[in-house]
């Protein structure tokens, strides 16, 4: 696929073009390269040994499930897919048994992001509707978008509409609840995670039971778990530690609501 298949919806308003050129800045820095990424994205022994940034694992993992269970081929609909990361990790038998649709604010994501999957959109979900029809897509991946946003309930809303009937949703967001994040606070009144200007990018923050409510009306959860839990790091916290691999599996599993993100299935109800 190519760049060329980039299709705009509407002529966007000087407001757009002065966030979406903030994410074509953010595209272009070292840590959102897939060359970049390559420890977390597959951590190499002895790494792996330690807790990482699973949420790549963790996501490509819950799609590869959804889409090997499918009696058909499915149309899985990416909001907010940047470079293409998680259609890039997921394997051939996946990618063949799905047909991918990204959609993002930014143009230079989507130029990347054009090489993995089939469609691409440039959308502001805040101002615009998805350029997809009702009750067509079988499964939506929105990962770390909603904390991005001026109105979530608008995505949330448009999920529902282009979903089918007791289609799947896949939704990740960082966790304003976690335990790094308390911790940080707590010993310097500070966290990389909220506070600005380190954190410039998220205008939104979510604990587990503000993730329930928002997707609650129109989704019955199905899977709720933690991303990332027990690892320090300069992003997310005022200390680097590393900690032992199995402390953030069960972390992830048994604790969610202190993990640094969350990630929640549901299906339209």
């Amino acid at each position: 696929m190519s760049a060329n298949n980039i299709k705009v919806n509407s002529v966007p308003t000087e407001k757009a073009m002065k966030l979406s050129g903030l994410y074509d800045q953010l595209s272009s820095q070292k840590q959102y390269r897939l060359t970049a990424r390559k420890n977390i994205l597959h951590p190499q022994f002895p790494r792996s040994l330690f807790a990482f940034e699973n949420r790549f694992v963790v996501v490509t993992s819950e799609i590869e499930k959804i889409v090997k269970d499918a009696k058909n081929k499915m149309s899985v609909l990416d909001i907010g897919c940047g470079d293409g990361i998680y259609e890039k990790l997921l394997s051939r038998e996946c990618l063949k048994k799905a047909m991918f649709i990204g959609v993002d604010f930014s143009q230079e994501q989507l130029a990347k992001a054009a090489k993995y999957v089939n469609k691409t959109y440039r959308v502001d979900l805040d101002a615009e509707k998805l350029p997809i029809k009702n009750n067509s897509i079988d499964m939506v991946i929105c990962s770390e978008v909603l904390e991005h946003q001026f109105f979530p309930e608008k995505t949330i809303s448009e999920i529902s509409r282009v979903l089918k009937p007791s289609g799947t949703l896949i939704i990740t967001a960082p966790n304003l609840a976690s335990l790094q994040t308390r911790l940080s606070l707590f010993f310097s009144g500070f966290s990389p995670m909220v506070n600005y200007p380190k954190n410039k990018e998220h205008i939104r923050f979510y604990s587990l039971a503000d993730m329930r409510q928002l997707i609650g009306n129109k989704f019955a959860i199905t899977k709720e778990r933690g991303i990332g839990s027990a690892l320090f790091a300069h992003w997310n916290a005022t200390c680097k530690m590393p900690l032992p691999r199995v402390i953030q599996v069960i972390g992830d599993r048994f604790f969610p609501k202190l993990a640094n993100g969350l990630l929640v299935i549901a299906k339209k109800k």
